[in-house]
């Protein structure tokens, strides 16, 4: 599987990734550029809410 790109708060790609296969904890959900984004938690490493498949 291919890494996910992360961004910054403001949506641009800040030339960090994340691992497919790994599961992070995330601590704060926004809407940057009209899509939802959330941050991974202790980083400032947003994945689009798209590309992610969320576990309670």
């Amino acid at each position: 599987m291919k890494s996910l790109s992360t961004y910054d708060r403001s949506g641009k790609f800040n030339k960090h990734y994340a691992r497919p296969s790994f599961t992070y904890t995330f601590n704060e959900k926004a809407k940057i550029n009209g899509k939802t984004y959330y941050k991974i938690a202790g980083t400032n490493n947003w994945i689009p809410a798209k590309k992610l498949v969320l576990k309670k």
